[in-house]
Order: structure tokens, then C-alpha cells, then sequence
């Protein structure tokens, strides 16, 4: 895994990153609550040929959403172990400077 430092990015950086990661996930996942407590009163309301393909769209919202949502979760994760290994380096290179004293 390359290192934090290859990126430009500091611990900070990369704080706020996960921050800003989780919270538009949250969002998203109460957009999506929304949205599919409206498909759901639309299906019931509409039963027609377009019910029909409202439904087919919403299917594909969800399944989108799904992969969108996975792939964010999976990108923070990284960025997560890309935190832990910058912290870890930082502090292997601080007890190492310090064994020498």
C-alpha cells in the first residue's frame, strides 16, 4: 500500500476525508430511504403500464445506489487503512528516533 505522504495527504487530511465520506453516505442513505418510501406509495397508487416501468426504474435506482453506496464504504475503508498505516509509520519512525538517544 503506498503511503499517505505519496499522496500529499497528512493524517488530517485524511480525517476529513472519512469525515466528509461518512457523512454524504448518511445523506445518501436518507435520500434513499426517501425515495424508496416513495416508490413504494407509487407502485400502490399506480398499477398501470407506467407503475410498470416506474417500478423497472426503481429497480435500477436501487441497485445503483447499492453499488454507489459499496464502492464509497470500500474507498473509505482504504483510506482508513491508509490513516492507520501513516499513524503506525509515524510512530515506528518516532520509537526508532528515540532508541537512538
Amino acid at each position: 500500500m503506498q503511503s499517505a505522504a505519496q499522496y500529499g495527504l497528512n493524517a488530517d487530511h485524511l480525517r476529513k476525508i472519512i469525515q466528509a465520506t461518512d457523512d454524504a453516505l448518511a445523506k445518501m442513505r436518507q435520500l434513499n430511504n426517501n425515495v424508496t418510501t416513495q416508490a413504494s406509495a407509487l407502485m400502490s397508487a399506480n398499477q398501470s403500464n407506467s407503475g410498470k416501468i416506474l417500478n423497472d426504474r426503481f429497480s435500477v435506482w436501487a441497485q445503483d445506489f447499492g453499488q454507489i453506496a459499496g464502492n464509497l464504504t470500500n474507498l473509505n475503508g482504504k483510506v482508513k487503512g491508509l490513516l492507520q498505516l501513516s499513524l503506525q509509520t509515524a510512530d515506528d519512525a518516532a520509537s526508532t528516533s528515540g532508541q537512538g538517544q
